[in-house]
């Protein structure tokens, strides 16, 4: 099978990792349902607001992400009769919520308080204004529960284009990113490569923390990359522009010479442009993958140097035959 059909893995958390993560645990305090921080999970990377589940429109009433209260969810609840207050509070909290934020400081409404409390539901009291809470929990989610897939390669920023390289091991592609470092470009995993679906269709690969930076050379060993070549040689993570098959050339193999025709390897459902190079001895691997870098960025703005070319050359034969 194809590493690139594999199905990304499923991605979930739990209450306690949000309120556990460096950029949120600062700025919150736990109210109350302390002992239901993992009863339920949380599978997508969107927080609700309620404001119409507390008038009472449960229709689409998305009960099962982070419900966030903000200063107009707070103040419609206090403006409410008590009787209706009370019936509008049992039907929202006749549903399996995860947990409730209650951002800008605010001082709980005592029966929204013992709500929470009987029904032990996770209540988190946040410091924060209710954007920039909603901001830093949003970009926790994306990058807790967006798919992800690990493949077997090597990612470089080429020219501000994201490459990975793949291929049978041993064809070369460590050797091929050495020289790309040499030349001045970044290399940002090797081996390993991590490849999250960002929202938008946007492609992220990064390196496994564990061997982030590292290099394994045949005949060296592992090296450090940032230790050797500094922090200009590496980066964090780029999005996946174009994907290099690196082969050795197989004789009777018919390459493509022209590159009029543009492949793509999908990924996750999205098609990323794919290069096939051979590899045998006397090509320089590193300036042709420069040279892929450079022809993908053009494609990307809008210029397709093959199709130009066969279109001139189209118009050069029909003008020839009017002679």
């Amino acid at each position: 099978m194809n590493e690139f059909e594999i199905k990304p893995e499923k991605k979930e958390c739990f209450i306690v990792d949000i309120i556990q993560s460096p950029a949120i645990a600062e700025n919150i305090e736990l109210i109350a349902g302390m002992n239901n921080l993992k009863k339920y999970f949380i599978r997508e990377p969107l927080i609700h607001r309620p404001g119409l589940a507390l008038a009472g429109y449960l229709e689409h009433f998305d009960y099962d992400k982070v419900q966030v209260f903000g200063q107009n969810e707070v103040s419609y609840l206090l403006s409410l009769p008590e009787k209706q207050l009370k019936k509008n509070l049992e039907r929202y909290f006749s549903f399996p919520i995860p947990c409730i934020f209650i951002t800008e400081n605010m001082e709980i409404p005592p029966i929204l308080l013992k709500y929470a409390v009987d029904k032990e539901l996770p209540l988190i009291k946040v410091k924060e204004p209710t954007s920039d809470f909603i901001r830093k929990i949003t970009d926790f989610l994306e990058e807790k529960l967006t798919p992800s897939i690990t493949v077997h390669g090597v990612f470089m920023e080429v020219f501000g284009v994201g490459v990975l390289m793949i291929g049978k091991s041993g064809v070369g592609k460590s050797e091929s990113a050495l020289d790309l470092i040499e030349r001045g470009h970044r290399l940002i995993a090797d081996d390993v490569v991590d490849i999250k679906r960002m929202p938008g269709g946007i492609l992220i690969g990064s390196g496994a923390h564990i061997i982030k930076h590292h290099m394994e050379i045949r005949g060296v060993g592992i090296i450090n990359i940032r230790s050797i070549y500094g922090v200009r040689a590496i980066r964090e993570q780029h999005r996946v522009d174009v994907i290099v098959n690196l082969e050795i050339w197989v004789e009777t193999r018919d390459y493509d010479r022209l590159g009029l025709e543009d492949s793509f390897q999908n990924v996750m459902d999205i098609k990323v442009p794919l290069i096939l190079i051979p590899v045998r001895p006397g090509r320089n691997i590193a300036v042709i993958i420069e040279v892929a870098a450079m022809n993908q960025r053009l494609k990307m703005m809008g210029y397709h140097a093959a199709r130009e070319f066969n279109k001139k050359l189209v118009e050069w034969i029909e003008n020839q035959d009017k002679i």
